[in-house]
């Protein structure tokens, strides 16, 4: 019984196989005209895959009051153990998550992971957040020691220590 299980799934393999490899030609036409309404990319129009799994970056919002300054109170309060972790979660969710912040302290690390451009800062008193930053951002312009401005959306809580705080669609300020 299961021979012929096997044998009728090998049957139907090769069956599948030949279709396959009986449809496919040299040119859609079948006769080596390459001039048919198939689209033809060069290497440059060739769709691509996308190097990052988050949507495009929308620009800064341009008024003031959309960037929040109060970032080290904001982790302060989460931090605080008044909140059970769902409850500190549930927090983040409502009031801060998306949000725009900025975010201010020492530069503990500049690099690149898994292809998207970061700077590491240490912020007083709330441990470690990472800002991404756009491609063409350069990240010799960034110095480990020195003291930084930027903004970014609030999008990964983490603890500060292990899992960094980590802030999309960066921006550096003057």
């Amino acid at each position: 019984m299961i021979t012929r299980l096997h044998l009728g799934s090998l049957a139907i393999a090769v069956v599948l196989s030949v279709l396959a490899i009986g449809s496919i030609n040299d040119s859609p036409s079948g006769s080596g005209d390459t001039s048919s309404d198939w689209p033809s990319f060069s290497e440059e129009s060739r769709p691509r895959a996308p190097t990052a799994s988050r949507p495009p970056a929308p620009e800064l919002p341009s008024d003031a009051g959309d960037r929040r300054t109060d970032l080290p109170a904001v982790l302060a309060q989460l931090d605080s153990g008044r909140y059970s972790d769902d409850q500190r979660d549930a927090l983040f969710e409502r009031d801060f998550e998306g949000k725009w912040f900025v975010v201010e302290g020492r530069v503990t690390d500049v690099g690149t992971w898994l292809g998207q451009k970061y700077v590491t800062l240490s912020v007083q008193g709330s441990g470690l957040c990472d800002v991404y930053l756009p491609d063409d951002f350069d990240i010799l312009s960034v110095e480990v020691g020195t003291t930084g401005r930027y903004v970014g959306r609030f999008d990964f809580l983490g603890d500060g220590d292990l899992f960094h705080r980590q802030f999309w669609e960066g921006t550096r300020l003057r």
